[in-house]
């Protein structure tokens, strides 16, 4: 293999490959983070991109250090080949999740990772490729082959990253580009549709509904209805349409029908991304079973692969946490859950607020560049607001499907995924079992790790399953079976999708056969894909809808809600949080926005992770042999094994550097500026401070004493972005580092001896401003324990520095080396506690010891005070809004609203406790959001 990195040439443009973790406006990137996108060639030519190849990558064993934290920043070193992975190693960091899971060749069960018999491993990958064959011969498997013409080794390749909503118009995209040719596409339409038919199939069959030869068609049309997708009408009577039919997994309205196959063909056609989110409780979030056995991160195993394979990324997010509906996310959703393609709603049991709810849905459509279809029961008066342009949806029962079990021997007989899922009367105790119900795990043992100096003292903490197997949370077969009904709602928008791109190059050859000066044209027109004036189109009558405008009349639930700022319900809101999971992980926490002390101190989590990369998966996990494996057969190609090796070997020398590429994610390459109240998702390299009044005495200082406080000190350090990507809450204290699981409840909390917090808020343009606290949960802060005075008596100190977790937002993290980061000092422990993880309890049901009659909170803006709250006033505004959260309403001032400024301005807030009978008593600010 050729070293010569010189050769290799970073292009820029959207594609579908395989991974999460790795696309814009998923992950901004710095020094200490695998900030890498795979970008693949594999022509004679450096602008030939096909991104329909299925890809299959080999670690190679490195030549520079193997941990992450150690990448060569050179993003053009070359360590990648196209054959299939051989196994889990450390090397394989890149993109590591897809092409660790989705490999046709290699068994994931079979990596030397597990601490297994060779033996064992080896009978484990002949079992998977015997099994992976049947697959094929079965059901068949992916065969696109890119047509060979004259041009195909020189396809151009369209450039939508300056075009808003990536909305190019079809009579500029190039005319060799793939998607002009008509060969190429035809040929990947009909691969396409016969992929979606052996999944769909596979499905049937997982749940014991086999196509079978001496099945006759109305069999197969009973069949077929039981797992159909209802297309209802439009018609709405003040909240959402309502199936007649009990029959079928799921309904869609014929609107949202037109707009699911408009997004996917858009995302076809630019090879972008597609956002499912998840919002929700502890049902949702998956408490009881391993964070990748949730409803959302099964739909991402089953239709990844199959995006991938159709040119685009799809990319899953569980953003549900347990004891919170979605209001503590929903106040600034457009930057904690991300873009969305797909909005789904499931947190019946803890939000039955009907405002709380309509603040969801509204958010969602406002919060983005993109307008989700909404999966969710109700929509409220939202059909009206939105002007008869609504999206909306909703999984149904199913019920139907699934055959009871009766008895263990009975079970036996039934299809594994159905198997324990619903029970007879009388056999519910077999249902309820936990041992049926959940197949969770904590740890599995690993040859690379437990045999280290010091992991004795995590591994024998690890607990036999992951907490919250309680009787109202679901199990992993139940998540298995709502994660099948969204993507059966996909696939037949995806259907949808082929069948009428497939229709038009019909439509095309007919005219060009009547007409030979008629060139066939294979792009779609642009009223058959482009979104952007449609987004706009809803998201303005949301924010023009008058009767909102007056919360005493009107009939929306969250406009009579929040009398006080009822624009809250009609503007898009932003937000920071130390709660996780939220969209891009720590650049959106408080952290992120904290200003330094003099001597660079910063609130931080100590990451003391226990390892690094994805995890191995679980035994317990494992399809029984001979049960229908749907994930197989999506990912089973046609292609010859040795095919790749081949191909290798043969453009290997002059011809690599067309093949393999790796660029690096640019900070603020995806936000178009396509709307004036559109705001990029992270603070501007260049922070505008707007200074509205003029402060009578010095600006606060920020202290040193805010800490980092996580709930019942489970901390979520690492990436927690509620992806299949996540490197979350593996700290050696933790007692199931194989959970995955995001759902983090912390604080940024301080008390009297703190000091002020400075938090800079980017991008503010309506003037609004508030946040969610916590009086109740923060006693007794280790840091300032042994404080006898305010900061311990080093407020301006410049040193000793110590090390920022977090750079200045003004910097350019991408450029900061391990050579100019600041060398940590630590002084006695007498003044200084440097273990933050302050251990603080949630009393429930208890006494909370109250606040001391002294205590004063005071809120600072652009350096003045301009809030200071006593502790009658502090404690009537922290009343709960629902339950579990408190907001507090810092500033609403919309004369600061400036329709010239994109981005707005940054407002520098501040908060400082005071009290001089209890220093003990502190605040915790988990949640600040703005607009």
């Amino acid at each position: 293999m050729s070293n010569n990195k010189n050769n290799q040439k970073p292009v820029s443009f959207h594609m579908g490959r395989l991974g999460g973790k790795y696309n814009v406006m998923h992950h901004q990137p710095n020094n200490n983070s695998r900030s890498f996108v795979l970008l693949n060639s594999s022509s004679n030519n450096n602008t030939h991109y096909n991104p329909h190849d299925e890809i299959h990558y080999e670690i190679i064993p490195p030549t520079y250090p193997t941990h992450p934290n150690n990448i060569d920043d050179d993003h053009h070193k070359k360590f990648l080949s196209p054959t299939p992975v051989p196994s889990l190693t450390r090397a394989n960091i890149i993109n590591e999740w897809g092409h660790y899971v989705h490999d046709e060749y290699r068994s994931p069960f079979a990596s030397h990772i597990y601490d297994r018999e060779p033996e064992e491993l080896e009978k484990e990958q002949e079992e998977y490729e015997t099994k992976m064959q049947q697959i094929r011969d079965t059901y068949g498997g992916w065969n696109f082959r890119p047509p060979q013409t004259k041009t195909s080794t020189q396809r151009e390749l369209p450039s939508f990253d300056t075009i808003p909503y990536g909305d190019l118009p079809s009579d500029q995209f190039p005319s060799t580009c793939w998607q002009n040719d008509p060969i190429y596409v035809q040929s990947l339409l009909g691969e396409g549709k016969a992929l979606l038919h052996r999944v769909k199939e596979g499905i049937y069959a997982e749940y014991g509904y086999p196509t079978l030869p001496d099945m006759n068609p109305q069999q197969i049309e009973e069949r077929n209805k039981l797992f159909q997708i209802q297309i209802l009408p439009n018609d709405n009577d003040n909240g959402s349409p309502r199936p007649k039919d009990t029959n079928g997994v799921g309904w869609i309205t014929e609107r949202t029908h037109d707009m699911l196959v408009r997004k996917i063909l858009h995302a076809m056609i630019t090879n972008d991304n597609f956002y499912v989110v998840l919002g929700g409780h502890s049902a949702a979030a998956g408490h009881g079973n391993n964070f990748l056995q949730t409803k959302a991160l099964q739909l991402q195993y089953l239709m990844e692969p199959i995006f991938d394979k159709l040119g685009m990324k799809l990319f899953s997010r569980n953003m549900a946490m347990g004891g919170l509906g979605t209001l503590h996310f929903s106040m600034g959703q457009s930057t904690l859950y991300g873009e969305k393609d797909i909005l789904w709603w499931d947190s019946s049991m803890t939000e039955k607020q009907t405002w709380s709810r309509d603040l969801f849905n509204r958010q969602g459509l406002l919060g983005g560049e993109r307008v989700p279809i909404l999966l969710t029961p109700t929509t409220y008066n939202l059909e009206e607001v939105t002007g008869g342009q609504l999206w909306q949806g909703n999984t149904m029962d199913g019920n139907g499907i699934i055959k009871l079990t009766e008895s263990d021997s009975q079970a036996k007989k039934l299809p594994w995924a159905v198997r324990y899922l619903r029970c007879d009367e009388r056999a519910k105790d077999l249902c309820n079992n936990r041992d049926n119900k959940y197949h969770s795990t904590c740890w599995e043992p690993r040859s690379d790790l437990g045999t280290r100096e010091g992991d004795s003292i995590w591994l024998k903490h690890q607990a036999p399953f992951v907490s919250g197997q309680a009787s109202w949370h679901p199990g992993d077969k139940e998540h298995l079976f709502e994660s099948r009904k969204v993507a059966l709602i996909i696939m037949h928008g995806l259907e949808s999708a082929l069948q009428l791109w497939e229709d038009y190059l019909l439509e095309q050859q007919e005219e060009k056969q009547g007409n030979e000066n008629n060139k066939h044209n294979s792009v779609l027109p642009d009223t058959y894909w482009h979104v952007g004036s449609h987004f706009q189109s809803v998201q303005e009558a949301i924010q023009n809808y008058a009767p909102d405008d007056d919360p005493t009349t009107s009939k929306s639930n969250c406009v009579t809600q929040f009398v006080e700022y009822p624009h809250i319900c009609k503007i898009p809101m932003k937000g920071m949080s130390e709660f996780t999971p939220i969209n891009l992980g720590d650049q959106n926490s408080i952290r992120k926005h904290v200003k330094a002390a003099p001597n660079g101190y910063r609130p931080y989590i100590e990451d003391d992770q226990v390892y690094d990369g994805p995890d191995i998966l679980s035994n317990a996990w494992k399809i029984p042999l001979g049960e229908v494996d749907v994930h197989a057969i999506a990912i089973a190609t046609l292609y010859d094994k040795e095919e790749w090796v081949a191909k290798q070997n043969q453009n290997e020398g002059e011809e690599e550097e067309n093949r393999r590429y790796l660029l690096r994610t640019s900070n603020n390459h995806s936000q178009h500026p396509n709307r004036k109240d559109m705001t990029p998702t992270t603070v501007s390299n260049t922070p505008k401070i707007q200074s509205r009044q003029t402060a009578e005495s010095p600006p606060p200082q920020p202290g040193q004493g805010w800490s980092y406080v996580p709930f019942k000190s489970d901390k979520k350090a690492g990436y927690c972005d509620g992806s299949s990507m996540i490197t979350c809450g593996r700290s050696i204290s933790y007692s199931c580092l194989n959970s995955g699981h995001n759902d983090g409840h912390a604080t940024i909390a301080g008390d009297s001896l703190s000091g002020w917090l400075i938090v800079n808020v980017p991008n503010v343009r309506e003037g609004l401003i508030l946040m969610r606290s916590e009086w109740w949960s923060v006693r007794g802060m280790t840091r300032t324990k042994d404080w006898k005075e305010l900061n311990a008596g080093l407020t301006m100190a410049t040193s000793p520095k110590f090390f920022k977790e977090v750079e200045d937002e003004d910097e350019d993290m991408g450029n900061r080396s391990d050579e100019t980061q600041e060398e940590v000092h630590v002084l006695p422990n007498d003044i200084y506690n440097f273990n933050h993880q302050d251990s603080y309890h949630r009393m429930m049901g208890g006494n909370v010891p109250p606040l001391p009659n002294d205590f004063k909170f005071d809120v600072s803006i652009n350096g003045k005070i301009v809030h200071s709250w006593n502790k009658d006033e502090f404690m009537k505004l922290s009343e709960n809004v629902v339950y579990n959260v408190e907001i507090l309403l810092l500033m609403n001032d919309q004369s600061f609203k400036t329709d010239s400024d994109l981005y707005g301005s940054t407002v520098e807030l501040g908060f400082r406790v005071s009290s001089k009978s209890d220093t003990t008593s502190a605040v915790g600010i988990s949640h600040i959001y703005y607009a």
